[in-house]
C-alpha cells in the first residue's frame, strides 16, 4: 500500500467543559440566568424572528441576553459583543453551554434585531424588569455595590 494512513488511536477528542460546571453558582449573572423565564421570552420574540428565505435567525436568548447586558452595563452594540467573547458569565447568561472564542454575531445584528421585533434596548430592559420586579432591582444594586467596594478597595 502506498501513501500514508491515519491510524486511529481509539480515543475521541475530549468534550469541552460545560460553563455551568466551571462558573461560580453564586455569581449574580449565573443566578439571574437560571431565574429568567427564557421560554416565555423565546415565545414572545421568536414569532417575529422566523427567517423566511434568509439565513437562520440568531437565538432569541442570545439577542435578549445581549440587549439586557448592553442596558445593564451601559454598553454599545460593538462593545457588548466584544466583551461577550471575554466573559464566561455573559456567555452563560446568553445561553452558551461551553466557552466560545468567536463573536456571537456582528454588532449590526443587534440593531437589525431591534428593528425586526420593534423594541429598543431600553424597552427590552424595562420589559425584563417588569417580569422580575424587585429581583432585578436587587441584582442591579448588588452589582453596583460590588463595583463600589471593588473601587474603594474594601
Amino acid at each position: 500500500m502506498t501513501g500514508f494512513s491515519k491510524k486511529s488511536s481509539g480515543k475521541s477528542a475530549p468534550e469541552p467543559a460545560k460553563l455551568k460546571d466551571q462558573l461560580n453558582a453564586q455569581h449574580a449573572l449565573f443566578k439571574l440566568a437560571n431565574l429568567l423565564d427564557w421560554e416565555s421570552l423565546e415565545q414572545e420574540f421568536g414569532t417575529a424572528m422566523s427567517a423566511e428565505g434568509g439565513r437562520p435567525a440568531l437565538p432569541v436568548r442570545l439577542m435578549v441576553g445581549l440587549h439586557y447586558l448592553k442596558a445593564l452595563y451601559n454598553e454599545s452594540d460593538e462593545s457588548v459583543v466584544a466583551k461577550w467573547v471575554e466573559n464566561p458569565y455573559w456567555q452563560y447568561f446568553c445561553g452558551e453551554e461551553t466557552f466560545q472564542h468567536q463573536l456571537p454575531c456582528h454588532p449590526s445584528s443587534l440593531g437589525n434585531w431591534r428593528r425586526r421585533v420593534g423594541v429598543d434596548g431600553l424597552d427590552l430592559s424595562k420589559n425584563l424588569e417588569g417580569r422580575l420586579g424587585l429581583l432585578l432591582k436587587a441584582f442591579s444594586a448588588c452589582l453596583k455595590s460590588a463595583y463600589f467596594y471593588r473601587i474603594m478597595g474594601l
